[in-house]
């Protein structure tokens, strides 16, 4: 019988999704974890995911305008 990689079968006999990238967020968490060697590993993993969460959000991205003139320069009137 072949394995789904998508599946993990645990102690008592029921299937569970592993969802796509799991292991390797698991991983790269224990890496940093054994890494890094916190006195504390619940506030270390609270802080982990929490600057790991801030730094997948969308960032604002900075509007520049070409100008031929230094008199056209400076903030435009009205973002959008």
């Amino acid at each position: 019988m072949e394995r789904d990689e998508s599946y993990y079968q645990d102690s008592r006999a029921q299937r569970v999704i592993v969802p796509e990238g799991l292991s390797e967020l698991l991983h790269d968490f224990t890496v940093s974890a054994l890494t890094d060697r916190p006195s504390n590993l619940y506030e270390f993993a609270a802080n982990y995911f929490m600057e790991l969460q801030e730094s997948k959000k969308d960032k604002p991205v900075p509007l520049y305008i070409v100008v031929n003139d230094d008199d056209e320069c400076g903030e435009p009137d009205e973002l959008r």
